[in-house]
C-alpha cells in the first residue's frame, strides 16, 4: 500500500463514511475506491451482455414463447372478498 497526501472534502468524507459504514479515513477511501471500481466493472459487463443479447448471441426468443404459453395455460383466478376467512394473510 502506498502513502499519498491529498486534500479531502471533510463533509464528503464524513458522508461517505456514514454511507459505507466505515470508521477511518483509510477504510472509507479504500472502500469507496473498491466500490467505484466494482460498479464500473459491472457496468462494462452489463453493456457487453446487452450488446450480445442485441446481436442474438443467446436464444432468448424461446423464453418469450415459454412466457406466452404459461400465460395462456394459467388456471382462472378466483376473487375472494375482504374479510373472508379463506383470504391469505
Amino acid at each position: 500500500m502506498s502513502l499519498t497526501v491529498i486534500d479531502i472534502d471533510d463533509e464528503l468524507l464524513a458522508a461517505a463514511a456514514q454511507t459505507l459504514g466505515t470508521s477511518t479515513t483509510q477504510e472509507t477511501v479504500n472502500t469507496a475506491l473498491r466500490e467505484v471500481w466494482e460498479t464500473r466493472r459491472q457496468a462494462v459487463a452489463l453493456t457487453r451482455l446487452r450488446r450480445a443479447v442485441g446481436e442474438g448471441a443467446f436464444g432468448l426468443d424461446a423464453f418469450g414463447r415459454r412466457r406466452r404459453d404459461l400465460r395462456r395455460s394459467r388456471a382462472p383466478t378466483v376473487e375472494i372478498e375482504v374479510g373472508d376467512p379463506r383470504a391469505p394473510i
